[in-house]
């Protein structure tokens, strides 16, 4: 009889010793705006949880979570792997709805949960949900809708493990806010990308009229840089990459790579640099050997570790 009310005892203690816990994080408070700088505020990372988490175990395991506020602007992950938990409030006297963004990019695994209650709610889940596709094209990435009533606090947990990048953008806009965002990226690139299509589509035009090698390798390197635009600005993972995260990074990592290839044969053509400039020249060969190694190295991306692939990235 008593262990079953020292059990009970026990179990309200803990309920109540994780409520407090929870009480004490650190709070973004919701407005029209708030960069991934203002959420590194409020952030708290883990980077050795793995598995299902359930609220007690996060709580429990607090004093294991770093704050962030001195970090870098994107907020940074462990590795590629972290669990992040932060409360947001609405602390106006109206509803609110706010779009939690994390931009587009490439995940082996991103899924944000509410645990503001004792059991988790999933919010987004980058192997189940539905939308995923249209939200990365709408810019939100693997984001969520967060609706807010005057005064409601969330305590959200996010597990992120990102291919390669050891940074991420957690952003908060209030839908009209976001939707001015998403107007001036979507209007920069349709000047930007036709820009760059002109230019690649003179230069096959000067090597058609002049039969010059180099107009043709500035065209490559021309393209080379377009795809290395879209996929910076994740366009190319709004095509359907951002579900294929090595084959998304080896879109980025190949772009760069072709475009040293092609950015030394030109200037090596230009220039004539084997007759006039016999040190350019070997410097020229140089990078562009290295820039076909790295093409090979990409290509086979999917067959090596992740860590070759942090190393060889960082490097």
């Amino acid at each position: 009889m008593w262990d079953a009310k020292c059990l009970v005892f026990l179990g309200l203690w803990l309920f109540a010793a994780f409520a407090a816990r929870a009480d004490g994080l650190p709070v973004l408070e919701l407005n029209e705006y708030a960069s991934s700088r203002d959420v590194s505020q409020a952030l708290l990372r883990a980077g050795d949880f793995e598995g299902e988490m359930t609220r007690s175990e996060l709580l429990a395991r607090l004093d294991e979570f770093e704050s962030l506020k001195d970090r870098r602007l994107a907020v940074e992950t462990e590795i590629g792997h972290s669990v992040f938990l932060l409360k947001v409030a609405n602390r106006s006297e109206t509803y609110g709805e706010w779009i939690f963004t994390s931009r587009r990019h490439s995940v082996n695994r991103f899924t944000i949960y509410d645990i503001t209650e004792e059991t988790p709610i999933i919010l987004a889940d980058s192997r189940e949900r539905g939308d995923n596709a249209l939200n990365i094209r709408r810019y939100i990435g693997f984001g969520e809708i967060l609706r807010l009533d005057p005064g409601e606090e969330l305590l959200l947990a996010v597990y992120a493990d990102i291919e390669i990048l050891r940074s991420v953008p957690f952003e908060f806009y209030s839908v009209e806010a976001y939707l001015d965002e998403y107007y001036w990226q979507t209007s920069r690139f349709a000047i930007i990308l036709p820009m760059i299509l002109i230019l690649i589509i003179i230069n096959i035009m000067f090597f058609s009229f002049l039969g010059r090698w180099y107009f043709l390798f500035l065209a490559a390197s021309e393209l080379s840089f377009l795809i290395l635009i879209m996929h910076s600005a994740a366009y190319v993972d709004a095509l359907g990459l951002a579900m294929f995260p090595i084959v998304a990074i080896q879109v980025a990592e190949l772009s760069k790579c072709t475009f040293i290839v092609f950015m030394g044969l030109f200037a090596l053509n230009l220039l004539d640099t084997k007759s006039h400039y016999p040190v350019f020249h070997r410097v020229l060969q140089a990078m562009i050997a290295i820039g076909v190694l790295l093409t090979l190295f990409w290509l086979a991306a999917g067959f090596v570790s992740k860590a070759a692939r942090v190393v060889v990235r960082d490097v």
